[in-house]
């Protein structure tokens, strides 16, 4: 009769919560205790097996948030508009675009000068990374179109996907503990000088997995603590 009664249960952070509730082990059981009103005395209980009969849903309200304008799927939204900041967040669907405008200005260095490397680094603004919120343990990188549609994963040269950790130290320019991305980009802005491939810009996005929720504020080249940074050197011929 209880289950009969019982459709389901929902869990829920509080509207006031800064939190996410993740789902758990399919092996899970769910234990419910409860009593007759006429035998408040005796212990009853039953058991849910979630196994295949639980499901999640991730949703966001950004109404009163910088990302309000963000209406549309593959919608761009620039950091000048957003405190210059840029954001990822697993399972709701937010990437960070970088855009690289004057790689072709490379060529006015001429031929007797080849890329030796080039990087870009990306700080997690301090004070945005929760215990319910933490930041992504790596990110991927994927090329992409100027309508916004994704396109290949970076791969590493042994052919296997390549992933961008998550690295914690010593800010040398605040003097506190911020966490760090670092994006060797020397293959895509080689490839631009060179007109083998479209300067559409790459997307970093955290891998969208169904066990993790995590979050990352990254600083754009304007902010003031956490700015991004590139770095190419180039040697002479």
């Amino acid at each position: 009769e209880l289950r009969d009664l019982l459709k389901g249960l929902a869990l829920a952070p509080g509207l006031a919560d800064d939190a996410a509730i993740v789902r758990w082990s399919p092996t899970a059981t769910l234990h419910l205790y409860y009593h007759d009103p006429l035998d408040p005395n005796t212990a009853l209980n039953t058991d849910f097996e979630l196994g295949s009969s639980h499901f999640f849903q991730l949703s966001a309200d950004r109404a009163t948030t910088l990302l309000a304008p963000l209406t549309q799927v593959k919608q761009g939204l620039s950091s000048t508009l957003t405190a210059q900041q840029t954001y990822l967040e697993a399972g709701l669907g937010l990437s960070t675009k970088l855009e690289f405008p004057y790689l072709l200005d490379f060529r006015e260095v001429g031929t007797g000068f080849v890329l030796s490397s080039a990087e870009v680094q990306l700080t997690v603004v301090n004070n945005t990374a929760t215990r319910s919120l933490p930041v992504p343990g790596y990110l991927l990188v994927h090329t992409i179109d100027r309508g916004n549609q994704l396109g290949a994963t970076f791969l590493n040269p042994a052919g296997t996907v390549l992933t961008i950790p998550a690295v914690t130290g010593i800010s040398t320019r605040t003097g506190l503990e911020q966490t760090r991305y670092t994006l060797d980009c020397s293959a895509y802005i080689e490839a631009v000088v060179l007109g083998t491939v479209a300067n559409d810009g790459l997307v970093l996005s955290p891998e969208a997995t169904l066990a993790t929720v995590g979050r990352a504020v990254l600083g754009s080249p304007g902010h003031p603590d956490s700015p991004l940074k590139i770095s190419a050197y180039y040697t002479r011929r």
